[in-house]
């Protein structure tokens, strides 16, 4: 389940499932070992200053605080520059 707050809101939406692969074609991630976990996903590219700037601010309070909670899950997708 997705859960958003938006204006004092919850909004609710329907479950998905995915699979990551490394680009050798080895499994990295099944979304099912994430259910009843807290999961931020981040998407950014390295050439893009504000990416830079919030990944930087979550790698620096986000994660020491909560990187030891067993709940919490980072899930970072980059898109380097081509």
């Amino acid at each position: 389940m997705l859960c958003a707050a938006r204006n004092g809101s919850v909004i609710i939406a329907r479950s998905f499932t995915f699979t990551l692969v490394a680009d050798n074609g080895s499994e990295v991630l099944k979304s099912s070992s994430l259910a009843g976990k807290v999961v931020l996903v981040n998407f950014f590219a390295t050439w893009c200053p504000p990416c830079q700037k919030e990944l930087a601010a979550v790698e620096s309070k986000l994660w020491p605080e909560f990187k030891d909670n067993a709940n919490f899950k980072l899930l970072v997708i980059g898109r380097d520059h081509t």
